[in-house]
Order: structure tokens, then C-alpha cells, then sequence
């Protein structure tokens, strides 16, 4: 029986998908932070250096497709990350996007901070005319901007700082009624019920 491999355009949609639908292939936890996407959205750095880097087609970056010689693109530039992928963190999956558009995956599993190592491995612009991003990858894209705009991607410690002391307080409350009971039934009910909402 012969078995074939999803393409890359089938790979590329399903994990974005998943991820979309909140089942990454991957159990690492999604950041929070909000990294990602369009070219306005990096680092002043990688900007200043994706000025630089020669054009590169699609069709040139899809060659690249082995662990002995792996290419992945991440918000339309180019990285070798061949060498890298002997080292890198999450291990030797990073290989599973050679030769394709990662930037949906790369977003996701990592910290904004990423972004900034990522230069060093540049090794081209990918060129807009040979590459159209799929629909539904654009209209990801278009939805996550609008959302980190809105700020949706940013943490709300006084949120957190209201949660936690609300808990403490529901807790509290509901061990005071219960030390307090000496057998009143009311107010051992009264303590069940806090507890149950804390």
C-alpha cells in the first residue's frame, strides 16, 4: 500500500486550523504576548536587515526542503536554518516546515522576543510576485492584526491582581462561616455554597 505526504499548502492550512481552533499539533503552550505578523510588526532590526537581503522566489525556498539543507520562511523572509535546527529549542520539528511558510507556526510557539535572533539566519526577501499567501492564511493574518490592535494579546495584571484577590476573598469567607458554625446547619450550607464558588 503507498502512502503519500499532504502537501505543503495542505500542511500549512491544517495547522493553521488547528491553531485557529485552539488544538495545536504541538503541547507547548501558546505566548500571550501577541508576536507576530505583518512587516510593520517586527523589530527595528530584522526590519533594517530584511532591507538589505536579496529577492528570492517561492519556488526557490520549496527546493530547500531537507534537514541537510532547510529553508523556512517567516512573515515573507527567507532563513536557513539548517545549522539551527541541530540546536533549537523545540527540537528537530522545525524541520517539519522546511521549504514552506512558517510564519503562522513560528507566531505562535514563540516569545516576540524570537524575532530578534532571527537576522542572523536571514538569507533573502521573498519576492510578493512569486508568492501569493493562500485566503485563508491571509484572512489569519488580517483577523490577529486586528486583535493585537485592539490589544487583545495584552496582559491585564490589575486583572489578575482582581481574580486572585476576589478568590482569597471567597475563600476566606467561606472558611469563616464554617469555624463560625458550631453546628448551625444554615451556616455550614452558607460556607458549601461559598466554597463552591470559589
Amino acid at each position: 500500500q503507498t502512502s503519500t505526504s499532504p502537501t505543503p499548502e495542505a500542511r500549512t492550512l491544517a495547522a493553521t486550523h488547528n491553531m485557529a481552533a485552539g488544538r495545536s499539533r504541538t503541547a507547548a503552550p501558546a505566548p500571550v504576548d501577541g508576536s507576530f505578523s505583518s512587516s510593520e510588526d517586527l523589530p527595528a532590526l530584522e526590519k533594517k536587515t530584511n532591507s538589505k537581503l536579496p529577492l528570492v522566489s517561492m519556488k526557490e525556498v520549496e527546493k530547500h526542503d531537507s534537514p541537510t539543507d532547510a529553508w523556512i520562511v517567516v512573515d515573507h523572509v527567507a532563513y536557513d536554518v539548517t545549522e539551527f535546527s541541530k540546536k533549537h529549542p523545540g527540537g528537530r520539528v522545525i524541520l517539519t516546515w522546511a521549504g514552506m511558510d512558517a510564519t503562522e507556526v513560528f507566531s505562535v510557539m514563540h516569545a516576540r522576543s524570537t524575532y530578534n535572533i532571527l537576522p542572523a539566519y536571514a538569507v533573502g526577501r521573498v519576492d510578493d510576485a512569486t508568492y501569493k499567501v493562500p485566503a485563508i492564511l491571509s484572512d489569519f493574518r488580517d483577523m490577529h492584526d486586528a486583535m493585537r490592535r485592539d490589544g487583545l494579546f495584552q496582559t491585564s495584571f490589575a486583572y489578575y491582581a482582581y481574580k486572585n484577590t476576589t478568590q482569597l476573598a471567597l475563600l476566606a469567607s467561606s472558611m469563616a462561616l464554617l469555624f463560625t458554625s458550631h453546628g448551625s446547619y444554615a451556616k455550614l450550607f452558607a460556607s458549601a455554597c461559598v466554597l463552591g464558588l470559589f
